[in-house]
């Protein structure tokens, strides 16, 4: 498993296990796991780049650099984009909603306006990882920059995540 992403989903565990025990823990264990389940979506698969290596592996007609660039944006936009959209619908309908309705907690209420708008900018995130920068950049150029904003992006969820059940300890409300 890729080093960074043991820490956060060790924490990630742990938190699950507590969720039910107030409402605290559970928006703190939604959070947590939007964050941790994005930051794997690096990992899980790359169409794209099966595609990019097929393509040199057979010696398939070889297209120019923009036509790839097209191609690569094509395959993440009806390929990759919508299976990780189906993956976190189904966990926020199933295990977060399932967690919120057996403590009869809304889930609509239990998150802050600043917590809504952060889990919302993973939309915008996964956007601008499977479609935007292809398009501007192209498939060669700051290829580093979608898992950097990820990571950092995800980072600022587990931290946040971290701190608050740290106060939320120390004060007793978990």
């Amino acid at each position: 498993m890729y080093i960074p992403v043991k820490g956060p989903h060790s924490f990630h565990c742990t938190c699950s296990l507590m969720a039910t025990n107030s409402r605290e823990s559970l928006k703190i264990f939604v959070i947590l796991s939007v964050a941790g389940i994005f930051s794997l979506y690096p990992l899980l698969f790359n169409v794209a780049g099966e595609l990019l290596e097929l393509n040199y592996i057979f010696d398939l007609p070889t297209l120019s650099s923009s036509d790839m660039s097209y191609v690569y944006a094509l395959c993440h936009i009806l390929a990759e984009t919508p299976i990780k959209f189906i993956i976190s619908m189904v966990w926020m309908s199933v295990v977060c909603a399932g967690l919120s309705n057996s403590m009869d907690i809304p889930l609509h209420t239990l998150l802050s306006p600043l917590e809504t708008i952060y889990l919302a900018g993973f939309i915008l995130l996964q956007i601008y990882v499977s479609v935007v920068h292809i398009l501007v950049f192209g498939s060669e150029r700051f290829e580093f920059l979608p898992l950097m904003m990820t990571s950092l992006y995800c980072a600022v969820g587990v931290c946040y995540g971290w701190l608050r059940f740290t106060v939320a300890y120390i004060l007793g409300w978990v």
